[in-house]
């Protein structure tokens, strides 16, 4: 089981409820982590995109080693960046549904990244001929997700004025 994390804001109280801002807020190392991964997921996915399917068949080799190591380490940044989503989705739900603050960008941001899992998980498990309408969706969403992301930590990230000042 994973301990709680230590943050840089006020130490968390004996009293905190599980998943309250003091015990599962974002630290560095997790925001490197899955800066990492999403670097990783653009990188390999336009490998990907860029080079074209056939070349598994017809292309030089070198070339087609180099789509399936792009899926190899699309699949493995996948799954990192599902398992660190983990640690702190769930918890941050729990916080904004106790209070009942969901706000937009925070519920598309959501909603398009479980899009965006659910249509790379039937990427390899649909019909083949859903492939092309689902690498599309895949393909924008993946594109657009982080930005999605970015607007909804936004508020976060933007430096703070002192007080008064």
């Amino acid at each position: 089981m994973l301990a709680p994390m230590k943050t840089r804001h006020a130490a968390p109280s004996r009293h905190a409820p599980p998943g309250s801002r003091h015990r599962w807020a974002w630290n560095r190392g997790g925001m490197t982590l899955v800066l990492v991964c999403v670097l990783l997921l653009w990188i390999s996915g336009l490998a990907v995109r860029s080079i074209p399917q056939d070349v598994l068949f017809a292309g030089p080799p070198w070339l087609a080693a180099a789509r399936l190591a792009a899926h190899v380490v699309h699949g493995v940044a996948a799954w990192s960046a599902t398992l660190l989503a983990g640690r702190w989705v769930w918890p941050h739900l729990a916080q904004v549904l106790r209070r009942w603050r969901a706000r937009p960008a925070g519920t598309a941001t959501l909603a398009a990244g479980g899009l965006l899992a659910a249509s790379g998980i039937a990427l390899g498990y649909a019909p083949l001929d859903w492939s092309m309408p689902l690498a599309n969706l895949h393909w924008w969403l993946g594109l657009l997700w982080p930005a999605a992301l970015l607007m909804h930590a936004g508020r976060r990230l933007r430096p703070r004025r002192a007080p008064g000042g």
